[in-house]
């Protein structure tokens, strides 16, 4: 990069905070409760739109059923936690952006599964919104907004022709406040 370019870079990332803004957004919406999460499949489809769009090539793969079994089992931290049904199917996503060769490759992961809701929450902790400059909803910073700032880095990559010489990788995960082991640990 020239000395004009992380500046350049950083304005062009600047300019995308609606668009980040909205991506979060729509992130929140997604009800990826770790115990009784509806929208893992769709929350992991969703990025998987934004991260091909950014120009990666994208893969998702599903949990096998006996991955999960353990986790089912009655002295588990599911159980635990209270959950009382099977669990819902897991899908985890890893992206790559190729580089041109050389380079040492950035792996950057992200989780989109959230914790559990309190009662404490004044609106409905799903329905995104902006007070005082923040946004707020279940999952904004944690870590819903890391993700939506993973693709937008790199749709700002690609929006100022950034040349990368070493791969990038991305992988978005689940269950990751149980260790990660049908998330991170899985893939």
């Amino acid at each position: 990069m020239s000395s004009s370019q992380p500046q350049r870079f950083l304005e062009t990332i600047e300019g995308m905070r609606d668009e980040l803004v909205q991506m979060t957004s729509d992130l929140i919406r997604f009800r990826t409760d770790r115990l009784t999460g509806t929208d893992f499949k769709a929350s992991v489809d969703y990025m998987t739109d934004r991260l091909q769009q950014a120009g990666l090539s994208v893969d998702v793969y599903e949990v096998p059923r006996e991955e999960m079994r353990e986790a089912e089992e009655p002295g588990s931290n599911y159980r635990g936690l209270g959950l009382a049904g099977p669990i819902a199917p897991r899908y985890n996503a890893i992206a790559v952006k190729k580089g041109s060769g050389g380079g040492k490759s950035l792996h950057l992961n992200g989780h989109y599964c959230i914790v559990t809701p309190t009662g404490q929450w004044s609106a409905d902790p799903f329905e995104p919104r902006v007070a005082d400059g923040r946004l707020i909803g279940r999952g904004a910073c944690d870590m819903k907004s890391g993700l939506a700032m993973i693709v937008g880095a790199l749709n700002a990559v690609q929006r100022e022709s950034v040349r990368l010489r070493g791969d990038v990788i991305v992988s978005v995960t689940v269950d990751t406040h149980f260790g990660g082991d049908l998330g991170a640990g899985y893939v």
